[in-house]
């Protein structure tokens, strides 16, 4: 228990050193990665309605925001 003890100390103190713009970033990237994972449920969910492997429109504008959030968020890091 101690491990687990000690990582959320750690894990608290990372926390609270953040500061307000750090935080507002770090959710850009999140953000952005949430993005990848809807891309691939917009195309999933597509190609399930149509019983045939689609690539929908939205797939593209959602891998554009999800690419350009990150990258933001790279080049802050």
């Amino acid at each position: 228990m101690s491990l687990l003890t000690d990582y959320g100390a750690k894990l608290a103190d990372w926390w609270n050193g953040m500061s307000g713009r750090d935080l507002v970033w770090l959710s850009i990237g999140l953000a952005g990665q949430s993005m990848f994972v809807m891309r691939w449920i917009i195309q999933w969910v597509a190609s399930e309605r149509e019983k045939r492997l689609v690539v929908p429109e939205l797939f593209w504008y959602t891998s554009l925001a999800g690419g350009l959030m990150v990258l933001a968020y790279g080049i802050y890091k």
